[in-house]
């Protein structure tokens, strides 16, 4: 690597984390978001977008849904990172209402995710 460039380790957790909550507050306005102290899933944020992208383009391919009509969103095992429905709801101005077993998931994602972003519509 050449002097001044820039290389990540996506293998580092750590290193993750911050390019998430960099990305989450830089692209999508999504301000404050972490995960808590603990096992939780840090997933890749392109690629959960990715997803979304091609679920809209399903969506409109298919004509399901009008233009303008809402679209909602459910995300069954939604985790502690709350990742699609935050981006589903930045992105898309989609409306989402998620699940989970995982007490501290839910207790972290009604305390501290959607309090800090009160312009999203997402119910946990």
């Amino acid at each position: 690597m050449s002097e001044g460039e820039f290389s990540m380790d996506y293998k580092s957790n750590e290193a993750v984390l911050c390019l998430n909550t960099a990305i989450f507050e830089d692209v999508f306005g999504v301000k404050n978001w972490c995960l808590p102290e603990g096992s939780f899933l840090n997933p890749p944020i392109p690629n959960r977008l990715n997803y979304l992208m091609y679920m809209k383009d399903m969506i409109e391919e298919s004509m399901l849904v009008e233009e303008g009509v809402c679209i909602r969103g459910v995300d069954i095992g939604v985790g502690a990172s709350c990742v699609y429905p935050l981006l589903g709801s930045s992105y898309f101005g989609w409306s989402f209402v998620g699940s989970d077993i995982n007490q501290p998931s839910i207790q972290h994602i009604n305390s501290s995710l959607l309090p800090n972003n009160p312009h999203l519509d997402i119910k946990v």
